[in-house]
């Protein structure tokens, strides 16, 4: 059973790790977010989430199912790739993995007085705040159907 790691990154990167296959994601959109609200979503309902890794010029699309979890790859050549790994332990371990990056997580390369002229700590503090709902939200369904 494979064992992935999702490293949110900082300066606006973050990747997917699993075993061999890396596919690394920008911070065009709010991937960590995104992806608790996704999860949050396939807990709810168990129909299928998916979500775009945009690698700024090339795309990998993650989708998870009741059975597996693949990712679409278009960097090269359009791929598709079965992770080895089960949705229940995937989902877990990307949770694990915001919850502990979740101090850096919207670290960018500028000083804290940019990030405050501009508004955005307020703004990183408000998602930052969003994330840690949707984590406890989500540890306490996945207590509710022990996994």
């Amino acid at each position: 059973m494979e064992k992935c790691l999702f490293n949110v990154g900082s300066y606006g990167w973050g990747n997917l790790k699993c075993d061999n296959n890396n596919f690394p994601f920008s911070y065009l959109t709010d991937v960590p977010l995104e992806m608790l609200e996704e999860i949050d979503g396939y807990l709810n309902t168990k129909m299928s989430m998916s979500i775009l890794l945009d690698g700024e010029g090339f795309f990998n699309t993650l989708v998870v199912n009741q059975y597996r979890v693949y990712v679409i790859s278009e960097k090269n050549t359009e791929e598709l790739i079965k992770l080895n790994v089960s949705p229940e332990n995937f989902i877990k371990q990307v949770v694990s993995d915001v919850k502990k990056q979740l101090v850096n997580i919207y670290q960018w390369n500028e000083s804290e007085e940019d990030a405050e002229e501009y508004g955005e700590i307020d703004e990183f503090n408000k998602r930052k705040e969003k994330i840690n709902e949707l984590i406890k939200k989500i540890e306490e369904r996945i207590i509710e159907m022990k996994w």
